[in-house]
């Protein structure tokens, strides 16, 4: 599985699991992150590496923005390009408090991973042109997409990271 796949497929299992707590269906796996587990004296760095994650996920907005320029995309298609950017940047303005185990952000998580599997599927089908444009970006680590995805799984490892030494971290020293 490529890449991209990856972190969509991640971000929609996470989402859906985040969305079952907060409307009382079954919790998460006990894979999922929880800030729960860990000390007191680590959630406040926690929280603003997940904040940190979720700007770079909604960044995405821009590179959605920039690719809809490209003239070998069909108007239809550059007209929803800009409409996934749109819906980003107001999720963005609607960002919850970074705390996983709140059904607030649990809900956001949702609707950010179901946005980001239909505009995967959109970028994968939808214009030939687009679709070309996409797969080259997205297999190029130099290109913006490529930087952006290098840039998002950093920042997602780098908060699993800090996750799992959080958890090992006594807080009474």
């Amino acid at each position: 599985m490529n890449r991209t796949s990856t972190l969509i497929t991640a971000a929609v299992l996470a989402g859906t699991t985040l969305c079952c707590v907060a409307d009382g269906m079954p919790p998460p796996p006990a894979d999922y992150p929880s800030h729960r587990q860990v000390g007191e004296c680590n959630r406040q760095h926690l929280r603003q590496q997940l904040q940190d994650y979720n700007e770079i996920r909604l960044a995405l907005s821009e590179v959605l923005r920039h690719m809809a320029v490209d003239p070998a995309i069909q108007p239809s298609a550059r007209d929803r390009l800009i409409g996934y950017a749109a819906n980003l940047e107001t999720m963005r303005t609607h960002l919850p408090p970074p705390d996983p185990d709140s059904a607030e952000f649990r809900n956001f998580d949702f609707q950010l991973g179901i946005t980001l599997t239909a505009m995967t599927l959109f970028l994968n089908s939808e214009d030939p042109g687009l679709s070309r444009r996409f797969v080259a970006d997205r297999d190029n680590p130099n290109s913006e997409l490529g930087i952006y995805l290098t840039r998002l799984d950093d920042s997602r490892k780098h908060y699993m990271d800090e996750l799992a030494t959080s958890k090992q971290t006594d807080c009474q020293g």
